[in-house]
């Protein structure tokens, strides 16, 4: 129950903490499956079994941010870098 301006920003705080955590899982799931190569998928596989991420499901989730962050800024260049090409 939602007592409170407080308690409203604790629940939406909480809501996008899930929502960012759901992106980061489906990120890692769409690269087991649609990866650009073999050897991508392997890594994204062998990333999500290593030992450091046994029994830790955050670790495993914050590899999907890394994915996440790092796509982001690379789509971000490449959008830069064509704009600059078509517009000079």
């Amino acid at each position: 129950m939602v007592d409170g301006p407080a308690d409203t920003s604790t629940h939406c705080n909480r809501h996008e903490t899930i929502k960012k955590k759901l992106i980061d899982i489906c990120i890692l799931g769409y690269l087991l499956v649609f990866g650009p190569t073999d050897t991508a998928r392997k890594h994204v596989a062998e990333t999500i079994l290593t030992d450091k991420n046994q029994g830790d499901p955050d670790q495993v989730i914050s590899q999907g941010g890394f994915y996440d962050q790092l796509f982001l800024h690379f789509c971000k260049f490449s959008l830069l870098w064509l704009d600059l090409e078509t517009n000079p």
